[in-house]
């Protein structure tokens, strides 16, 4: 069950697959513990696990969720080669939105020993999950924030984040394989259009948008394209905030130390695609 699945696939799989799935895990787990106290490894562990249980009983296929949050930039960054998820910061957390009020009870119970789940008493149609597994005979755990239809008046629809989010989001999901497992993701527009909440930003998130930019750089996107696809009030709420730190962080893929050439476009082209992006947001807000 839960990550003894998980492990046995990929063991059976291919080798180098398994061995690259707990490199991930330690090198994660090295870094967090050291800046948090936490094993972010571990619950890598899970979210791999609960992709392929996902993908095993058919919802993947469907489209019927989508990972959000620190994980959607993940799935983003792999697009210059899954190795770079060992210097990925990690999360103490998994975020992920769904219509189908079925997914929540057909994955998690029975797949983990440790489970539980309860509402939100704050957020409506937010569900905080709980699981508990064994990895490397230590007892770890990890959280999932499951946002999902239960309050709200309109139909067919999800609220996450002040917004209300209907078939049509699911519709336009894409899939990206994390070690040959699909995962489904939002569209980077519509990842950073989630992820831009308004108010204070965290480290984290401040992270996440200049790693989803660098990948935006990396394909040949200019900066007046994000201001494009997004909310005016996203790329206002993204200009100030990247104008309000004095110093943004160095994109993850800045660490790797031996660069493709992909890595190295990116990095050149980042900073170029960031002053593009706010110079268009500030001539938007004059419109």
């Amino acid at each position: 069950m839960g990550i003894e699945d998980l492990e046995t696939k990929l063991k059976t799989d291919s080798t180098r697959k398994y061995l690259l799935f707990r490199n991930i895990i330690n090198s994660i787990n090295k870094r967090s513990m050291k800046k948090h106290g936490e094993k972010y490894g571990d619950v890598f562990a899970f979210f791999m696990s609960m992709a392929h249980h996902l993908n095993e009983l058919g919802f993947t296929k469907a489209k019927d969720y989508a990972v959000v949050g620190g994980y959607g930039t993940a799935l983003y960054l792999t697009r210059f080669g899954e190795r770079i998820l060992s210097l990925w910061r990690g999360s103490h957390d998994i975020d992920m939105v769904t219509l189908n009020q079925e997914l929540v009870g057909a994955i998690f119970p029975g797949h983990y020993p440790e489970y539980y789940s309860g509402k939100s008493t704050l957020l409506p149609d937010k569900m905080s999950i709980h699981l508990g597994d064994y990895l490397d005979d230590d007892v770890t755990e990890c959280s999932v924030d499951c946002w999902v239809p239960i309050e709200h008046a309109k139909p067919n629809s999800v609220e996450l984040r002040g917004r209300l989010y209907d078939q049509k989001f699911f519709d336009e999901l894409i899939i990206i394989p994390i070690l040959k497992i699909p995962i489904c993701v939002p569209p980077i527009y519509s990842l950073i259009k989630i992820m831009s909440k308004g108010g204070d930003t965290r480290p984290q998130d401040l992270q996440d948008m200049i790693d989803l930019t660098t990948v935006l750089a990396a394909h040949h996107e200019q900066g007046d394209q994000l201001v494009q696809n997004v909310p005016a009030q996203t790329s206002v709420w993204l200009r100030d905030t990247i104008y309000g730190n004095n110093s943004l962080p160095e994109p993850t893929i800045a660490s790797v130390k031996k660069k493709s050439d992909h890595m190295t476009y990116a990095l050149d082209r980042v900073g170029p695609f960031i002053e593009e992006f706010c110079k268009a947001a500030s001539e938007l807000e004059l419109k």
